[in-house]
């Protein structure tokens, strides 16, 4: 009988004799895939090759576990039969808690072997574990209530209200704040300085470019401002700089429709500041070009989901979000419609609109991309002035309750270009264009650490000569170092 190859969730072993290295295969499967299998009495090609079972045999299995990994696991281990007379044993086991120890020492599972972590990996899964659970948004700032735009508060408190989502009448900023969770003795968490101050550090990014290559700027805009505020303007952005069609519906009317359904691109826009990665240094950034608009977000996927999963609604909606107390509270104004709905929402609103849209992972976070449609033949596909400037009153947010108006919001278009040598970045985050196999080798480094062009290779399914000439290109754009004289030589993705 055989059971299957081995892989990065499987491990096989032909007795107990191999009981140590079998578990440390369990801390290592844990740390990549949070669950897998470990097999006794099976060959390494899958051959069940059997062994003596006994009640102690098992209970030896579940001791050594629980005094050798860290964090506690609580593994199924069961005796099976092959059916020829031949007993084996398999260890089913889950966990969460990454990073895991086994015997104090932290490995990570790459094919069928277990590597060792490095310290910059430990450290970054404890920091992901930490902040699963003390979610960023939900911890407490050193910014005192009183720094909040009290209007900005009132009008989130009247729009749930309406919404039938919040019951409680506004009387002061800290007694609406403390009903909202979202500040506690004088003090509010995260979530409320990025929904109802303007903090620093947190920024919006706004560009029109002539062409793909980012080089040749025809505007753009940087913007500080809270959560409310940043999304009508980016939305109202996007808006002016589109095309649209005047359909007439009937004498002396007619219906305005943009490229890219509004409510799609403020969906987008919505979803973006509300899952995005809060403690990295990058902005949301809207990029508009001749054929597309951009979106992207400073956060990866949560984790273990996959694009497929957040297009199909197949993800536990509220649990994988990075910023539950932002999105809860979103949800009350009804701002956001259902919690982990928004990718459906849009797919939805582009595909009755027969606009092709992609969601899609980079090296620095993700990125929602719309695709303009072709409906002037003759057009050549870039923004033109003339329709770039829709007045406030029919495709804009009022600028009493959404913030500064357009001619005191960005710097210049001539400071702001990234010259054609600098590897393709872009002028503003300096997120630069990669190909399928840069981004996959890019994210194996990210995962592995250090890694060889050989393993790099193997990754991504290139030729020697490929990978060679693929490094050269992530080196020229500063996301990866390499290290170590030819023969020794390796490769670490840069931070």
């Amino acid at each position: 009988m055989n059971i299957g190859m081995e892989s990065e969730t499987v491990e096989h072993k032909k007795s107990t004799s191999e009981l140590k290295e079998g578990v440390s295969s369990i801390a290592a499967i844990l740390n990549k895939h949070k669950a897998g299998e470990l097999y006794f009495g099976v060959k390494n090609n899958g051959d069940v090759c059997g062994m003596q079972v006994a009640d102690t045999t098992l209970r030896e299995i579940s001791q050594t576990i629980a005094h050798s990994i860290e964090p506690k696991i609580h593994p199924v281990i069961e005796k099976l039969s092959d059916g020829e007379g031949r007993d084996y044993i398999r260890v089913s086991f889950s966990g969460d808690s990454a990073p895991y120890s086994c015997k104090g020492v932290f490995r990570i599972r790459v094919s069928d072997e277990d590597v060792l972590m490095s310290p910059l990996e430990v450290r970054r899964a404890a920091a992901r574990a930490y902040n699963i659970e003390h979610p960023w948004d939900q911890q407490l700032s050193n910014t005192p209530v009183d720094s909040i735009r009290e209007n900005v508060l009132k009008d989130y408190i009247s729009r749930g209200r309406s919404s039938g989502r919040i019951s409680f009448d506004y009387e002061d900023p800290e007694d609406a704040l403390a009903r909202l969770e979202l500040a506690e003795g004088g003090l509010l968490t995260n979530a409320a300085c990025v929904l109802f101050c303007k903090p620093d550090d947190i920024m919006l990014k706004m560009a029109v470019f002539a062409t793909d290559a980012r080089i040749n700027i025809l505007d753009m805009h940087q913007e500080q401002e809270d959560l409310f505020t940043m999304a009508a303007m980016a939305e109202n952005y996007v808006m002016r700089n589109l095309k649209w069609r005047f359909i007439i519906t009937g004498e002396m009317q007619r219906t305005e429709v943009p490229e890219i359904p509004r409510a799609a691109i403020k969906e987008a826009l919505l979803n973006a500041f509300c899952h995005r990665d809060y403690t990295s240094p990058l902005a949301v950034q809207v990029d508009i070009f001749g054929d597309k608009v951009e979106v992207f977000n400073p956060g990866w996927f949560p984790e273990g989901i996959t694009p497929e999963e957040l297009l199909a609604g197949t993800t536990p909606p509220l649990s994988k979000s990075p910023n539950r107390l932002i999105s809860r509270t979103l949800y009350r104004s009804r701002d956001i419609e259902s919690y982990g709905t928004g990718i459906q929402r849009i797919k939805a609103l582009c595909s009755e609109a027969d606009i092709r849209f992609e969601y899609a992972r980079v090296p620095q976070g993700t990125i929602l991309r719309f695709y303009r449609p072709n409906w002037f033949e003759n057009d050549n596909g870039g923004a033109s002035a003339d329709n770039r400037g829709a007045s406030a009153d029919n495709r804009g947010a009022s600028a009493d309750n959404r913030g500064a108006s357009a001619d005191n919001r960005g710097a210049s278009a001539d400071n702001g270009g990234a010259s054609a040598d600098n590897g393709g970045a872009s002028a503003d985050n300096g997120i630069p264009l990669l190909l399928e196999t840069e981004a996959a080798a890019y994210h194996f480094m990210l995962e592995h650490g250090m890694a060889t062009s050989e393993q790099i290779s193997q990754a991504t399914g290139l030729s020697r000569r490929g990978t060679t000439q693929m490094l050269r290109r992530l080196i020229a754009k500063d996301l990866v170092v390499a290290e170590g004289g030819n023969r020794n030589r390796t490769y670490r993705a840069k931070q």
